[in-house]
């Protein structure tokens, strides 16, 4: 029996990954004006897209309790062995309670073979995280091989974003009004990462999209040997931005060749705190 694939819709891996690897997708919940909303369930990343450059304000929480005990009850009663890759601990505390949850249902299943890991991450570097471990769990590897990849990858991982518009990071304390303020006014462009609590930090800034593209991958080229990313997959990531992703990902192509390049569609997860119009990339760093 194969280690099943467990994670949250915070990935924001494409369904066609999601049902060729048969990974278990849980939804996080989204809030607009008090209500409720299962992510991509109730409510799709357009609407939400939409509803923010209307001006409307959204918020997420965590996968609800019921949600993950349903899930990993059906687990315990299965016999199933499976590895639950949840969004960053630094972003969430969707961790802590999915161990709790585990941890209390061990009292009655004490076979519960179950492995909770955070990720560190959020949308495309946590797909590329899961996608890497349900191409392992469906070539026939077992949960500890699995995990180790699954460390190995959290603690190599580079994520580099950039916004279009400042405000969002204003409202979810990531910069300050002077800085908002800047941005929107001459264009400049926002580079944050994930540091090594999986907690979203600034990190530089630029003015127009072009120099954001030839300063994004000259990280790349710092971060590791060019020759590298040529046996490595890379994620990115946009918005409603298509135009924009597509330049950059010719760009990659052109100057870096990787291997492949999965691009995601960011998810409400991110796109809360972060604005519908971003760029990210997420690749293994040496």
């Amino acid at each position: 029996m194969s280690v099943k694939i467990l994670t949250d819709s915070a990935c924001d891996l494409s369904e066609k990954i999601i049902k060729d690897y048969d990974i278990q997708v849980l939804p996080l919940t989204v809030i607009n004006d008090e209500k409720e909303y299962l992510d991509q369930i109730d409510i799709s990343s357009e609407e939400v897209y939409s509803g923010l450059r209307d001006g409307k304000t959204y918020s997420t929480a965590q996968v609800g309790p019921n949600i993950l005990l349903d899930k990993f009850t059906e687990y315990a009663k299965t016999g199933e062995t499976a590895i639950y890759i949840c969004l960053s601990s630094g972003l969430s505390g969707l961790y802590q309670t999915a161990k709790l949850i585990r941890d209390n249902l061990k009292s009655e299943y004490p076979n519960l073979d179950l492995e909770i890991v955070d990720s560190k991450s959020a949308t495309c570097g946590m797909g590329l995280i899961v996608y890497e471990a349900a191409k392992m769990a469906e070539n026939g590897k077992n949960k500890e091989e699995i995990v180790e990849k699954i460390n190995y990858n959290i603690k190599h991982i580079k994520h580099l974003f950039s916004v279009e518009e400042m405000k969002y990071l204003y409202k979810g304390g990531r910069i300050n009004s002077i800085q908002a303020l800047a941005g929107g006014l001459l264009s400049i462009r926002p580079i944050l990462e994930m540091n090594d609590k999986g907690q979203l930090v600034y990190m530089d800034k630029v003015r127009g999209n072009k120099k954001l593209f030839k300063k994004m991958i000259n990280i790349m080229k710092e971060d590791g040997i060019t020759s590298d990313f040529k046996s490595q997959t890379i994620g990115m990531v946009y918005g409603d931005n298509l135009e924009s992703i597509e330049e950059m990902k010719s760009l990659i192509q052109k100057e870096i060749n990787p291997k492949g390049i999965i691009v995601h569609k960011l998810g409400t997860t991110v796109a809360a705190h972060t604005g519908p119009g971003i760029i990210g990339i997420t690749y293994l760093k040496k």
